[in-house]
């Protein structure tokens, strides 16, 4: 027989024990259960998301690469990279932008693609697949299933050398599909109408007016890694040489057989010019050919989901510990309550002979089988239930599947189980230790009560004898028991401050982009050129855009490496003069201003600073094609998008051994306040011959902020679990508070108090220990914001904790309504209290 083992009867007692006291028993296995499953279910929540869009795109089979060609490709180049030995399926597409109208005359810019029948494959989701022409299949997020059987016309306002592309007038929708080349929201950008895409079709290659010219070839590579994962970047990388290599060969090779097919007419103009046949194909823009090798990071859906999936990574980091730590604080109450209560029938106990270990195993069973039904109650539900609220927000972006994929992580799993019996049967062994070491005839006799002792209040007389009696005993009551009041304080400051942390964060993200375009970045649109621009191109811009700007500068923005230490960080550099450039961008800190740096300084944004321990005085080293500069820090600039740095032309003409190119430009729209104007005169000028894009702020925003507001399911989750935890937490401590002063309610019972009147003065108590827990979560919550935002690590974006006042307020006052709700909840057992408790004798 093992010694510590539970005997029958302590079995029987425990079991006896738990039905009597289910309130406590409850509560421990619900703050257990909350506490697991909110961890558990936000570290799962990033591994369930990122299954989900590997079970799509393997199913839809998307690209590995593409690779893209100034002259278009032909069958022959697909079969040509179809026989590279790393290619396991090629596959050629054709894409083109039209203006199309629906059925009311409507316009909309769509990007119409060749339906592939080997990679990047179509999920049709509605309807059927197009089996004529003048038959086509529609974004479903776009239109449902009301769009099939709707025409689509192509519209009149289309370019001659747009409507030429396509081989029908109108296209009738067949089918609803998605495509992984689209996996979020975003469509692109266009050279037509408001320079944004609307949405796309697809088409057979018949119903395109040229079905042999593919526009760019999806490749897939031997390889069996999952994708976001580094196995499976590595596998890209080592196939990049090769591949481009082989594109660049069938590029040439395309080339070759388009001036073998230019005919008798080009062949007698070349005699009669006196150019030769190479000479006149650059001429009618052929040229040497340019190939594109890219692999699918640089799809935007693809890029930016697993960082979009990662942020709630940083506050499973967090919250999770609060939870954790009220747990522990929790059930060492409840234990500790509960052995003072049998405090005689331990000594009784240990005087029958049962050891130390078996009358402990009574307790730590108690506390532990709770803590064990609770971790896998809240692991089940909690890994169930937040990945799929938390998925259900981020359809918004990413609606390629409407079901998050369910994830055992057996390893969480048994850490979960670990932490939440260490703290549940850690917190029970500290409990008891002290009784255990006290021999059974002391056990037996009831402890002595503390000795009465005057609190502070007492020692102000102009106070304490204007308060009425009824107010003095609870403050008596409220600082004499000290274990309580410090119980209470840590519980629900705690509930207090992961409210505030829950609105801070909604307060910090949600307006990111608004921070960024408002308080940063005043201009409406950039543009990119394609080449250097000289002075007189500008002037020719100018003249060509002239109409459709406010105002505009031209400078140079490059991408550079930054590095300090072993870190190098991807970012902006941009270099133009002091004057004036403050009307573009504003380059602050906080509400003090920064001068423009001079020659050989740098200004830095924030996120660059705490990535990278850089600080303004430091030195930092930038780097671009094997050059490097060190520049000094002058400023480290407010900046929540991308990673800017700002330099003078000198200083990069000194870093760099050349002139800074100029290929950008801020504008201004000729209506600021006006954002279809703002995108109508980005359309009109990314029609410029040396435009090569256009990138509109308040799309940038909208973009920013649909990505933001998948962050409010995770906010919503951490506000109702921190209420109900505050709710757990009170009526725990007040189902205490009320059990061990039994007598002392029954006998102001017999003293006539009213139930109104019994009510307040037991619940007076919580609402003082409430105000004062919500005062002390204040600067808790301010600094867990700050903690957790620390934590939440988006590329490109960065996050500056700030809480609004009605942040404090709400906090505050959910705080109070819980602890009303709990006084509500507890007043029938006040109710039940029998006045001949009084009589009890405590022997």
């Amino acid at each position: 027989m093992v010694k510590n083992r539970i005997p029958p009867m302590l079995q029987t007692t425990t079991l006896r024990e738990i039905r009597g006291s289910l309130g406590r028993y409850l509560a421990i296995l619900m703050i257990v259960a909350l506490g697991v499953g909110f961890f558990a279910g936000l570290k799962v929540t990033k591994a369930q998301m990122i299954r989900t869009a590997d079970e799509y795109l393997e199913a839809q089979h998307m690209f590995d690469f593409e690779i893209m060609s100034s002259l278009g490709y032909d069958e022959e180049a697909v079969e040509a990279m179809r026989a590279v030995p790393e290619v396991l399926a090629a596959e050629g597409v054709i894409e083109h932008d039209l203006l199309m109208t629906d059925a009311v005359g409507t316009e909309y810019v769509v990007k119409a693609l060749s339906i592939p029948e080997e990679v990047c494959t179509m999920d049709l989701r509605a309807g059927r697949m197009p089996e004529r022409a003048d038959e086509c299949l529609l974004d479903a997020g776009f239109g449902g299933e009301q769009m099939i059987g709707q025409t689509l016309q192509v519209a009149e306002t289309n370019l001659y050398a747009d409507e030429e592309q396509f081989a029908c007038d109108a296209y009738t929708v067949v089918g609803i599909v998605t495509s992984p080349i689209y996996l979020n929201y975003e469509r692109g950008t266009s050279g037509l109408g408001d320079g944004t895409v609307d949405c796309y079709i697809g088409l057979l290659p018949e119903g395109f007016e040229d079905p042999e010219v593919y526009t760019q070839i999806y490749l897939q590579i031997e390889q069996d890694e999952d994708y976001f994962t580094e196995e499976y970047d590595q596998a890209l990388d080592a196939a990049r040489d090769t591949l481009k290599e082989a594109a660049e060969q069938a590029t040439a090779d395309r080339k070759d057989r388009v001036l073998d097919s230019l005919g008798q007419e080009y062949q007698i103009l070349s005699i009669l010019s006196g150019i030769s046949l190479e000479e006149l194909a650059e001429q009618f823009g052929l040229g040497e050919g340019e190939t594109y090798v890219l692999d699918n990071g640089t799809n935007t859906g693809y890029a930016t989901f697993e960082s979009n999936a990662g942020i709630v990574e940083g506050i499973a980091k967090v919250f999770p510990v609060f939870f954790f730590l009220v747990a522990a604080m929790v059930c060492m109450t409840t234990m500790t309550r509960m052995i003072d209560e049998q405090r005689t029938q331990i000594g009784v106990f240990k005087a029958l002979g049962y050891s130390n270990g078996q009358v402990l195993g009574k307790y730590l069973f108690y506390s532990g089988s709770s803590a064990l039904i609770g971790s896998v109650v809240g692991f089940l539900v909690g890994t169930k239930l937040f990945p799929a609220v938390i998925w259900h927000a981020y359809t918004m972006m990413y609606d390629f599947d409407p079901h998050v994929r369910y994830v055992m992580d057996v390893p969480l799993a048994l850490i979960s189980l670990a932490v939440a019996l260490l703290c549940s049967m850690g917190a029970t062994w500290a409990s008891c230790f002290t009784d255990f070491t006290v021999v059974p005839a002391e056990l037996i006799r009831p402890k002595a009560p503390k000795s009465g002792k005057r609190i502070l209040l007492e020692r102000v007389p102009v106070i304490w004898n204007r308060i009425s009696f009824l107010y003095k005993v609870s403050i008596r009551n409220i600082f004499r028991y000290k274990k309580r009041f410090f119980m209470m304080v840590l519980g629900i400051s705690g509930c207090t401050a992961l409210l505030i942390a829950g609105f801070g964060i909604d307060s910090t993200v949600s307006d990111v982009s608004k921070y960024q375009f408002a308080e940063v970045e005043k201009y409406d649109f950039s543009v990119t050129f394609n080449q250097n621009m000289s002075s007189g191109a500008q002037d020719l811009f100018r003249r060509y855009s002239d109409g459709h700007y406010g105002q505009l500068r031209f400078l140079h923005q490059a991408s550079v490496d930054v590095k300090a230490g072993k870190v190098t960080q991807s970012v902006y550099l941009v270099a133009t003069e002091a004057d004036g450039f403050g009307d573009y961008i504003d380059l602050h800190d906080g509400a003090k201003p920064l001068s423009y740096p001079e020659r050989g300084e740098v200004i830095i944004c924030r996120k660059l600073e705490s990535q990278m321990d850089l600080h303004e005085g430091d030195t930092v080293t930038i780097e671009k094609d094997h050059k490097e500069a060190e520049l000094r820090i002058t400023g480290v600039c407010d900046n929540y998008v991308y990673n800017y740095i700002y330099v003078t032309p000198e200083t990069y003409e000194d870093a760099f051994g050349e002139k800074s190119e100029i290929r950008t430009a801020l504008v201004f729209a000729t209506d600021s306040g006006d954002p279809a104007q703002i995108r109508k005169d980005a359309a009109h000028l990314s029609n410029f011959t040396s435009v090569a894009a256009v990138s509109v702020n308040v799309d940038m925003l909208e973009r920013v902020d649909q990505m933001m507001e998948s962050l409010n399911a995770v906010v919503l989750l951490v506000i109702f679990s921190a209420g109900l935890l505050a709710f757990i937490v009170l009526y725990n401590l007040t189902n205490i508070n009320i059990t061990e002063r039994i007598r002392e309610i029954a006998t102001i019972k017999v003293l006539g108090f009213y139930p109104n009147e019994t009510s307040a003065y037991v619940f007076r108590e919580n609402l003082f220990l409430t105000a004062i827990s919500a005062v002390v979560g204040i600067p808790l919550g301010t600094w867990l914001l700050r903690f957790v935002i620390s934590q939440v690590n988006v590329d490109l974006i960065y996050f500056a904790p700030r809480i609004t006042t009605m942040d404090y307020v709400w906090s505050v006052l959910l705080t109070f309504v819980f602890a009303f709700v709990v006084n509500l909840a507890m007043r029938w057992r006040l109710d039940k209290v029998s006045m001949t408790e009084s009589l009890k004798s405590i022997e």
